[in-house]
């Protein structure tokens, strides 16, 4: 009794914490930065294909397997998942951290850079 007693107001806390947090408005940077990750992200998805037809190996180990075997709607959900997922946590806590804005430049510039080199292979064929 004493145990419940002693965790659910920590509990209350917690739920009231989460709460703040979804109540909070997105600032407008961040919705910009997830939308081009998000877009950046399923372009990522076609030209690997493309690269991987024309004899390219993904990088990455755990979609690897899905696009070397042509399950690419499994790759396709696995790749979306992984990447809102990451995205979703990102925004919650973008007015909670200060590398929040870091975070969503570097993944920004990768992308960006990972698109360059797709299409920079597209060119060289």
């Amino acid at each position: 009794m004493q145990l419940a007693q002693a965790v659910l107001p920590q509990t209350r806390g917690l739920t009231a914490r989460i709460g703040e947090l979804l109540r909070q408005p997105v600032p407008g940077w961040v919705s910009a930065a997830v939308l081009f990750i998000w877009c950046a992200n399923i372009l990522d998805f076609f030209l690997t294909i493309f690269n991987i037809s024309n004899g390219a190996t993904e990088a990455n180990p755990l979609l690897a397997h899905f696009f070397h075997t042509g399950n690419y709607m499994t790759a396709f959900l696995l790749k979306n998942a992984m990447t809102l997922g990451g995205l979703t946590m990102l925004a919650l806590f973008s007015s909670r951290s200060r590398g929040t804005l870091f975070a969503f430049t570097l993944i920004c510039v990768s992308y960006a850079v990972l698109i360059l080199y797709h299409l920079s292979h597209i060119v060289i064929l």
